[in-house]
């Protein structure tokens, strides 16, 4: 059997709008609905078919004082619609995409660190999962 192939995650990218996005992390998370068929037939046992799908995506940074994300041209609002990307590896590579609409994007200040956001979206219709080699 062949080993994998690890990925360092310091060339990933985010890009909101075409315009980068400064982040030190993200988090893209799918998820289906699980609609219960469960029934007396079934010996005791749960059964579910695949409902909806949804993405729920989180970005974690440093506030950036000298282009503030939550001006133009980022304009991150909690209610906004957003065209959203994050590279597995450098632009143009694999990545989850789509349109999304901003939950919210609380802001977090201590004394003894940077000033920090978190960037919380849920997709909207289709997204696309990251497909083909990030190497």
């Amino acid at each position: 059997m062949a080993a994998g192939t690890p990925l360092s995650a310091k060339n990933c990218k985010v890009r909101i709008n075409n315009t980068i996005l400064y982040n030190s992390k993200w988090t893209a998370t799918p998820e289906t609905a699980m609609l219960d068929t469960s029934n007396m037939e079934g010996m005791g046992f749960e059964d579910e078919i695949g409902g909806l799908r949804k993405l729920d995506v989180h970005v974690e940074g440093w506030w950036d004082a000298g282009a503030n994300p939550y001006d133009a041209p980022l304009n991150l609002q909690d209610g906004q619609v957003v065209n959203f990307v994050l590279f597995t590896n450098d632009l143009g590579s694999p990545s989850w995409s789509g349109s999304a609409l901003v939950k919210g994007m609380p802001m977090t200040a201590d004394v003894k660190d940077l000033i920090k956001y978190t960037l919380d979206m849920k997709a909207k219709g289709q997204f696309n999962t990251p497909t083909g080699s990030a190497v």
